[in-house]
């Protein structure tokens, strides 16, 4: 694309440089030698591929903030008297928030399902694990509902216990509503079509609007809105078909973006602002449950890609 993009602007490409905000976790977690040589590999990142790093090699790529963290950045925008707002926005992740899109179209069931779910079920009133990614490089996120009212503080006790018990777990999550019955085990067919980035966007608008609303979006580091494909509440007797998704509010703090907790319902953040968000987001057509993400990072990540 930017080989065509060059083209078209009848630019000479040995003359074009790139110019991207890169930030100093995004090195790291990338495992770039621009940051360690010593580092492990945790996500690629759009800015540090490796055309960016033929491109930097060749000395074509400028990236002024490649030292910095975000609080450091954003320390560096009041400095140069930039517009508060703009300066606390949280990240609005591109391509129009598509990587916050969890796509699938089978899902990915390991053989080591049942066992985990079985493992589970002694830990918590209900367990439902769903695999993200494939056997040999992602976990499954678990995920507990129950017919009482959310114990916040148990529930950040579990989903830093479950990940040590169970290591094929990096990520757990609480179900709103009534107790899951059946765990879904097939997915909504799920891709970046345009209806799947509305329902999305419409989501993310509606919780990010109201976490403003509330005085807390500068309490926040970062909310991640995802989209999933799972449809709960269905009789598998009655054989119906997965059509629907479910949301998943990750509110999370950090002072660095490379180790961070999820804000406690009640403590970081009014329980009354997060059933804001669902009641608001469960109005949108096409969405089964919404869920709060509970991990801390590690061992998951700000977001889900």
């Amino acid at each position: 694309i930017a080989n065509e993009v060059i083209g078209e602007m009848n630019l000479k490409p040995e003359e074009v440089f790139l110019a991207q905000g890169t930030l100093r976790p995004d090195l790291i977690e990338s495992a770039s030698l621009v940051a360690s040589g010593k580092a492990e590999l945790i996500k690629t990142h759009h800015n540090d591929t490796e055309l960016i790093r033929k491109l930097r090699e060749e000395g074509k790529v400028i990236e002024p903030l490649k030292d910095f963290h975000k609080d450091e950045v954003r320390i560096l925008g009041r400095e140069l008297g930039l517009p508060e707002e703009l300066v606390s926005r949280h990240p609005f992740p591109g391509p129009g928030l598509a990587i916050r899109v969890i796509c699938a179209e089978e899902p990915y069931i390991c053989k080591d399902f049942p066992e985990t779910n079985n493992i589970l079920k002694i830990v918590a009133d209900f367990s439902a694990s769903v695999k993200k990614g494939d056997c040999r490089s992602y976990s499954y996120v678990c995920g507990i509902s129950s017919k009482d009212e959310p114990d916040w503080e148990s529930l950040i006790f579990l989903a830093r216990l479950i990940p040590r018990m169970c290591h094929n777990i990096n990520r757990v999550v609480y179900i709103f509503g009534p107790p899951v019955k059946e765990p879904p085990t097939d997915v909504t067919p799920t891709f970046l079509t345009t209806g799947v980035l509305s329902t999305l966007r419409q989501a993310d608008f509606e919780a990010h609007n109201i976490l403003r609303e509330s005085g807390y979006a500068g309490k926040i580091s970062q909310m991640p809105v995802i989209l999933t494909p799972l449809h709960f509440d269905r009789d598998p007797l009655q054989k119906q078909p997965s059509c629907q998704r479910s949301v998943v509010i990750r509110t999370f703090i950090t002072s660095d973006f490379m180790t961070g907790i999820p804000a406690t319902p009640g403590n970081e953040i009014p329980v009354e602002v997060v059933l804001k968000m669902v009641t608001e987001i469960k109005k949108i057509p096409g969405i089964s449950r919404i869920m709060y993400d509970l991990t801390s990072k590690p061992p998951g990540t700000t977001e889900w890609e």
